[in-house]
């Protein structure tokens, strides 16, 4: 792919993103006919859902095998986001498919593995429609949220100055930084400073709407 061709797919994602983003501010606005707390609580949900979730699935180490999914899956950078999400939706596809085989294993049961077949079969359009969702409603807003704590991370990483703890045990003192409390592990550090408290204010939210009207 030539260089100029390879701007215009840029400038096309880019924009793209943009109109995603402002049909779904549209639709929320003057579409949408719940409270303004519904509406916000909703966001809220799917950041924490994003957040949370793959939390959960980079520290169970799943994606351990699969080079930078994880890492671009929380990246800035928009083009590493949306390819480390489409290789994430390709792999759910890749494991329903395998499950889809009619041949077994000797050792498998073959009742349990008919049903198995059938419930993958019959939750393929499901999970079609989820990848449509997840690319056109998820993304774009878990892209910004993303921006958001990787500039929080970045600003700690990169600053001149450090913030240092002193552990004491019974027999030795170890000393802690900030900076190498987020280098341990800064896809999860990501991912919990946008899930917990975006599932905090969705709770906060919800709970307000009971109170106070549209």
């Amino acid at each position: 792919m030539t260089m100029n061709k390879l701007s215009v797919l840029k400038v096309l994602i880019v924009g793209t993103i943009i109109l995603v983003l402002v049909a779904e501010a549209t639709v929320l606005i003057y579409w949408a006919r719940g409270t303004w707390s519904a509406r916000i609580g909703t966001i809220l949900q799917i950041l924490a859902f994003y957040g949370i979730g793959l939390g959960f699935v980079t520290r169970s180490e799943i994606l351990r095998d699969f080079g930078t999914v994880a890492e671009d899956m929380t990246s800035p950078d928009l083009f590493k986001f949306i390819s480390g999400n489409l290789i994430f939706l390709s792999l759910l596809f890749g494991i329903s498919s395998v499950g889809l085989n009619p041949r077994r294993s000797k050792s498998a049961s073959l009742p349990l593995g008919c049903l198995g077949g059938l419930l993958l079969l019959f939750s393929a359009p499901l999970l079609f429609a989820y990848s449509i969702f997840h690319l056109l409603i998820i993304v774009p807003i878990a892209y910004l949220g993303y921006l958001v704590t990787s500039a929080v991370v970045d600003s700690i990483q990169h600053s001149s100055e450090d913030l240092k703890w002193s552990i004491k045990s019974a027999n030795s003192t170890k000393q802690v930084t900030a900076k190498e409390i987020i280098a341990i592990d800064p896809i999860a550090v990501k991912s919990f400073l946008l899930g917990i408290p975006s599932a905090v204010l969705a709770l906060v939210t919800r709970v307000v709407g009971l109170f106070i009207g549209d």
